[in-house]
């Protein structure tokens, strides 16, 4: 499961939202707020989603039920359509490589 909102683990958790499993995907685990600044988790979690989108990671992603993948045949949007998401979002916060 890949939950794409941006907010600390301890927020989810807090929320009622269950305590994430080993094999989930939550972008927060690939974040460390407690050592990093929200300058460089929203960075992070761009990059992430970017790679992912590249490299095949988010053909798993679902929508937070779980109940289906977020890229599936027939939906208006792929994982092409979140790497270009990814890159207009990283030239608009005015990110450097």
């Amino acid at each position: 499961m890949v939950d794409l909102r941006l907010c600390a683990l301890d927020d989810l958790v807090a929320g009622g939202v269950r305590a994430p499993q080993e094999d989930d995907l939550l972008v927060p685990q690939y974040v460390n707020r407690a050592e990093g600044t929200y300058y460089e988790d929203v960075r992070a979690i761009i990059a992430f989603l970017w790679a992912a989108a590249r490299d095949g990671r988010a053909g798993a992603f679902t929508e937070v039920s779980r109940m289906q993948t977020l890229f599936r045949a027939g939906e208006p949007w792929s994982p092409k359509t979140l790497e270009d998401f990814a890159l207009a979002a990283w030239q608009y916060v005015g990110f450097q490589s």
